[in-house]
C-alpha cells in the first residue's frame, strides 16, 4: 500500500521556507571536525529540520530536527545543539545495536530574532552544522490564517522526510492553494456554501520551468452538503467529461460504498462497516480489512475544511486508508494485522502518522 502513495515533493520558498522541511549538507570551514564517510566509526551524516519558527513564540512538538547517524558503540547518548539566540535542540537516547540511525532531536526555546541563525549539532564526537530560518512573528503564511489550522502535511516515507505540501488560505480562513516546489500544486475554489466547487492541479515541465494548468475535478453534492460525486472536467470547455469517483451515505452522514472510476468506468466499489462510530471494516469485493481503535478522539476533521477531500483521499486513496480518519470518532491502531500508531499535539490534533513502525506523514500548525 505504501509504495502507492505519490505525493508531489514540496519545497517551499519565499514567506514558506520556514514552514518547510531542509536538508542540508555537511559543512566544514574550518576542517576542524570530521567528515562523515564510509570509513568512520560514528557521526552525522545528515540533517533535516521540521517545523515553523517564529520570532517570539515557543517551540513546540512540531519543531524538531531528524538527525542521521552511523553508531559505532551501543549505549547512551546525548545529541544537542548549542543554544542560539533563545533556542536549541536536545534529546537522549540508547543504542542497543551499530548501524545508520534516524533520531527525532526536540526543539525548545523561544526565538529571539528573525533571520537564518546557525547551529552546530552534537553526537559522540562529530559535529554538524546546519541553519533554521525564523520569520518575523508578523509575517502569515497565507492570506487568512487561522492559528491552529494546518500549515503543512509531509510525507516521511518512512524515516527522513522529503515531501512537503504548505498550505495557503484566503481571508475566510479556507484553504485556496497547496503549494509545491514553489509553485500551487492545487487551486481551490469554493461555492456559496463554502464547500470544494472545484480543485486545479498545476504542474511544471521535466526541468521545473514553467507552470500548466493539468487536469480539474468538479465536486456534486447532496442536499446534506456530502459530497456524492467527483468529475473530470474538460480544461478547453470546463465541462464535465466522466465521473472519477462517487459516494453513497449513512443515515448518521458516513460513508457507505465508494466507488473509484477508470476513465468513467466502473472500476472498483468499496464499501464501509461501522461499530460504535468507528470505521472497522473495508469491503472490496469478497477481500475486507478490519480496522481496530483507541479510546482517544479523533480531530482529524479539525485540520482543515474538507480535508479529506483536499488531502487525505488522494494521500490514503490507492492504501484506501483516508476514510478511517474522515468518518471514525476514534484513532486507529491496527489495519489488519499491520500495526497504526497517530500521535497527537497538544490540542489532539495529529502530528505523525506510522504505518507498520514506519512514519508515513507529520504535519505542522499555525
Amino acid at each position: 500500500m505504501k509504495n502507492a502513495i505519490n505525493i508531489v515533493c514540496a519545497a517551499i520558498g519565499v514567506v514558506f521556507f520556514v514552514a518547510c522541511q531542509k536538508e542540508f549538507t555537511i559543512t566544514d570551514p574550518d576542517n576542524t571536525n570530521p567528515r562523515v564517510d564510509s570509513s568512520m566509526k560514528a557521526g552525522i551524516i545528515n540533517v533535516v529540520s521540521n517545523g515553523i519558527y517564529k520570532k517570539d513564540s515557543a517551540l513546540g512538538v512540531n519543531n524538531t530536527l531528524v538527525a542521521s547517524l552511523k553508531v559505532a558503540k551501543t549505549g547512551t547518548y546525548r545529541i544537542y545543539s548549542d543554544t542560539v539566540q533563545g533556542f536549541h535542540f536536545s534529546t537522549s537516547v540508547t543504542f542497543s545495536d551499530t548501524s545508520t540511525k534516524q533520531v527525532i532531536v526536540q526543539g525548545v526555546g523561544k526565538p529571539e530574532k528573525s533571520g537564518t541563525i546557525p547551529f552546530t549539532l552534537r553526537f559522540d564526537t562529530s559535529r554538524f552544522a546546519f541553519t533554521i530560518s525564523v520569520q518575523e512573528a508578523s509575517v502569515p503564511i497565507g492570506g487568512g490564517v487561522i492559528s491552529g489550522t494546518l500549515a503543512s502535511q509531509q510525507e516521511v516515507l518512512g524515516v527522513i522526510g522529503t515531501l512537503r505540501e504548505v498550505m495557503v488560505y484566503d481571508a475566510s480562513g479556507f484553504i485556496k492553494e497547496i503549494r509545491s516546489q514553489h509553485y500551487p500544486d492545487r487551486k481551490i475554489s469554493y461555492n456559496n456554501s463554502k464547500t470544494i466547487s472545484t480543485i486545479e492541479y498545476w504542474y511544471t515541465n521535466g526541468n521545473g520551468i514553467g507552470q500548466f494548468r493539468g487536469n480539474v475535478n468538479s465536486f456534486r453534492y447532496d442536499a446534506k452538503g456530502n459530497v456524492i460525486g467527483i468529475d473530470d472536467v474538460d480544461t478547453v470547455t470546463n465541462l464535465p467529461r466522466y465521473p472519477e469517483m462517487e459516494f453513497e451515505y449513512n443515515s448518521d452522514n458516513t460513508l457507505k460504498t465508494k466507488r473509484k472510476f477508470s476513465n468513467g468506468n466502473n472500476h472498483t466499489t468499496y464499501s464501509y462497516l461501522y461499530t460504535a462510530g468507528n470505521l472497522t471494516g473495508i469491503l472490496e469485493g469478497s477481500d475486507t480489512v478490519f480496522i481496530t481503535y483507541d479510546t482517544r478522539v479523533n480531530n482529524f476533521k479539525t485540520m482543515a475544511p474538507q480535508f479529506y477531500f483536499l488531502d487525505i483521499m488522494n494521500t490514503f486513496s490507492n492504501a484506501n486508508l483516508g476514510e478511517i480518519f474522515f468518518y471514525s470518532k476514534n484513532l486507529p491502531t491496527a489495519v489488519g494485522k499491520t500495526p497504526f500508531a497517530v500521535s497527537t499535539t497538544a490540542s489532539g490534533k495529529p502530528f505523525e502518522i506510522k504505518y507498520d513502525a514506519d512514519v508515513w506523514f507529520r504535519y505542522a500548525y499555525n
